[in-house]
């Protein structure tokens, strides 16, 4: 599910525009508070208290957890899904054991009700109330295929990937602890034994605070690691943005050894963006449709 810091976007963005904002990149875990032992403690807690008191140095983050990290995830993503942007990413797939890599240019587009995701040379999304999928055919050439049937509302979808996420991450026996940083930042860490679980042994989305949009999105599978990184967010939404047509500046690319693009169960390339209406279904939980996935 996503790609790599900085202000260049894969649909030739060269820079910061009006109403845009360049995402900033997430490395490893971020930070924890530590506690300074041994000799000189009593005066390094002072130099501390100074530097916090004048802003010098920055308090330690308090993470949310139980119920404080439901209420705030649930918030983030409405906010995501009923928010106007563009967001130019980058997803790559690592193969452990190869180092082989999968990537692809990403677009993600919102402007409810209208969605559309452009990744791996093909779109998918909802254009004027209609699902719509585009690709390569049987004889090599791209095309579209309405599927004639109307989408579901806005409402409904929202509400459907909420309820997924409280049986992911809520219930006497959820699959996720769910922790969060207070800025927009999530972590999953499986704790219950699932086979096949969409965010796999662990992961980390994080949304842009000034437009609400993912900006980044990290899974941690048995065989890969996934990232999707945001190079450019912008909140003015065109109708360029939500055309159909083929660009093939969003190919999927390989580099290095191996074959990143072969299939696991479950490990399939995302779709450039997390849903949580996939159909696997969570251990126990509080209910819900179906867990939140990748795909």
């Amino acid at each position: 599910m996503t790609a790599d810091g900085g202000p260049t976007g894969p649909a030739g963005a060269t820079g910061p525009v009006a109403g845009a904002s360049v995402a900033s990149p997430v490395v490893g875990s971020r930070r924890r508070g530590w506690v300074a032992a041994g000799a000189g403690v009593l005066a390094g807690a002072l130099v501390v208290v100074a530097l916090v008191a004048t802003g010098v140095l920055d308090r330690p983050e308090e993470r949310l957890e139980g119920e404080a990290a439901q209420e705030a995830l649930e918030a983030a993503w409405v906010r995501y899904r009923t928010s106007d942007h563009v967001v130019e990413a980058e997803w790559r797939r690592t193969m452990r054991a190869t180092g082989g890599t999968l990537s692809s240019a990403t677009l993600a587009v919102s402007r409810p009700p209208d969605r559309l995701v452009r990744q791996f040379g093909a779109v998918r999304g909802v254009i004027n109330g209609v699902e719509v999928r585009c690709g390569t055919d049987p004889d090599g050439g791209y095309r579209c295929f309405p599927s004639g049937r109307p989408a579901p509302t806005l409402d409904e979808v929202v509400a459907d990937e909420l309820a997924a996420w409280r049986s992911y991450t809520s219930g006497p026996r959820p699959l996720y602890e769910l922790t969060g940083d207070g800025q927009g930042c999530f972590d999953l860490l499986q704790v219950s034994p699932y086979p096949d679980p969409p965010y796999g042994e662990a992961a980390t989305l994080c949304f842009d605070p000034a437009s609400g949009a993912l900006r980044y999105l990290r899974r941690e599978l048995p065989t890969a690691v996934e990232e999707q990184e945001a190079l450019l967010i912008r909140t003015d939404v065109t109708d360029a943005d939500l055309d159909t047509g083929e660009d093939e500046a969003f190919a999927a690319t390989f580099d290095g050894p191996g074959a990143p693009g072969g299939q696991v169960a479950g490990e399939g390339p995302s779709s450039g963006e997390p849903d949580p209406t996939t159909t696997s279904t969570p251990p126990t939980g509080t209910g819900g449709t179906s867990p939140p996935g990748g795909g």
